[in-house]
């Protein structure tokens, strides 16, 4: 895999080269519109490497986007170093699920989809500036059409992706601020100060509850509760309420997962942005057209779906858990989802929290 520093390196030759950004665009983009890469993207060879050369690989035809990608450093012993998604005509650069999970940045799309869905319905779609709290590689906040980014990430590999895709797409350096910052800091105070208008905080956090750490990876890990970080976001909010000018209208929409009791429609993570923020002004949309959580790759399991059946599923991934931990993996989710049981959250919901202060 391409190290943090490679990925610094390559967004720098593409800054310094519009022509090989042509060229790396051009090829990322012909290799999205492949049958053979749409194939191995949903489903579970994404767990190595995309073949470049050979039966499976991009084609004779691609010798050219092959230079363009091996020229910016993006090809690997005859393989795609990164995975790359195509969402609405944008292209990112990420890793691949074959990446280390303690380091690796968030591989996949369609939550950023569900992000500018949710969004669009609320006719938040335009806002003058968007604050992504975790920002992985910018699926989310490059796929904004506004004035002022603001791309946060606890994880640097997470800002060198989100720098290469800033460029691959086009994105004005000037009106973009790529910072490392944990959520649970909050904004960073000159960074706030300097928002004007309509100011929308995205925060795409659907992390699992996890029996443990290293149980799950680092961007999907969300403690026992699925909450630790959604707790710190709504935290953060409040304290940028504060900060900003009277005049700024704020608006916040996060995604997540959260457990509760659907036969009583009481869920956790509403609850606790309700209590910050007030009933009217949290919202909470269960989204019924979304599976709940993802196994090799895909979303699956209805929403919402018993935690006794969705917890214990998660040590069937493949691309997760390796076969010689599947059995104690399983039997650590059984007794975490029991816990909830007993304390009168039987279900799991994935959900969207919508925020809005005047």
């Amino acid at each position: 895999m391409p190290s943090t520093d490679d990925l610094f390196r390559t967004a720098r030759a593409l800054r310094a080269s519009t022509e090989l950004a042509d060229r790396v665009r051009r090829a990322l983009r012909a290799l999205c519109d492949s049958k053979s890469y749409r194939g191995w993207r949903d489903g579970p060879e994404q767990a190595n490497r995309f073949r470049l050369d050979g039966e499976g690989g991009h084609g004779a035809d691609g010798a050219a986007d092959l230079a363009a990608l091996d020229e910016a450093g993006l090809v690997e012993a005859g393989g795609l170093a990164i995975r790359v998604n195509d969402r609405e005509g944008r292209l990112f650069a990420t890793d691949g699920v074959w990446v280390d999970a303690q380091r690796r940045v968030f591989p996949f799309d369609d939550e950023a989809g569900t992000m500018l869905r949710l969004a669009r319905r609320l006719g938040w779609a335009t806002p003058d500036a968007v604050v992504d709290l975790a920002c992985g590689c910018g699926h989310s906040a490059l796929g904004f059409d506004t004035a002022q980014r603001v791309m946060l990430d606890v994880n640097p590999r997470a800002l060198a992706y989100a720098e290469l895709n800033r460029i691959l797409n086009g994105v004005p350096g000037a009106s973009t601020v790529i910072a490392l910052n944990d959520v649970r800091d909050g904004v960073p105070r000159g960074v706030a100060r300097g928002l004007r208008g309509t100011v929308l905080v995205i925060a795409n956090m659907p992390f699992g509850l996890s029996p443990g750490a290293g149980v799950l990876p680092l961007t999907s890990d969300g403690g026992d509760d699925g909450l630790v970080l959604q707790a710190a976001a709504l935290e953060t909010l409040a304290a940028l309420r504060r900060e900003l000018p009277a005049v700024t209208r704020l608006q916040a929409l996060m995604l997540g997962l959260t457990a509760g009791c659907a036969a009583e429609g009481r869920w956790e993570w509403p609850q606790r942005a309700a209590a910050a923020f007030g009933e009217g002004r949290a919202r909470w949309s269960l989204l019924h057209d979304e599976s709940v959580l993802r196994i090799d790759g895909r979303r699956a399991l209805a929403n919402p779906s018993r935690l006794r059946d969705a917890l214990p599923a998660l040590a069937e991934c493949t691309l997760y858990v390796g076969d010689a931990e599947r059995r104690s993996v399983r039997e650590s989710y059984r007794e975490l989802a029991g816990r909830h049981e007993r304390a009168g959250r039987p279900d799991l919901a994935y959900g969207a929290v919508a925020v809005e202060l005047a």
